[in-house]
Parts: C-alpha cells; sequence; structure tokens
C-alpha cells in the first residue's frame, strides 16, 4: 500500500513538473 501511493505521489510531482 505504501508503494502505491508513493507511486502517485511521484506522478503528482510529474505532472506539477513543467
Amino acid at each position: 500500500m505504501l508503494k502505491i501511493k508513493s507511486n502517485q505521489f511521484r506522478d503528482s510531482l510529474e505532472l506539477t513538473s513543467p
């Protein structure tokens, strides 16, 4: 579960990334 949460967080960062 933690892994999935971490993955989602990274995805969010990539989306906000320019």
